[in-house]
């Protein structure tokens, strides 16, 4: 998992991919919560594709630059 979600050389497209078809469910869907980890990178492959925009570039136009965000790290 730790080099799945600290790889940046891969898309968050793939990494969705590799997760879909191979990290097990850590409980029922539906039935728990987990904030973070896969479920961010899921949550930004989802950005993308409704957004037609990369990550970086939907953060930018639809949360730094509206909330005057001038550093990430």
């Amino acid at each position: 998992s730790g080099t799945l979600l600290g790889n940046r050389f891969i898309t968050n497209d793939q990494a969705v991919q590799q997760i879909a078809c191979c990290v097990p469910l850590a409980a029922p869907p539906g039935t728990d919560f987990r904030y973070g980890g896969y479920g961010m990178h899921t949550m930004g492959r989802v950005a993308e594709v409704l957004s037609g925009l990369q990550f970086d570039a939907f953060f930018d136009q639809a949360i730094s630059q509206p909330l005057g965000l001038t550093t990430i790290t």
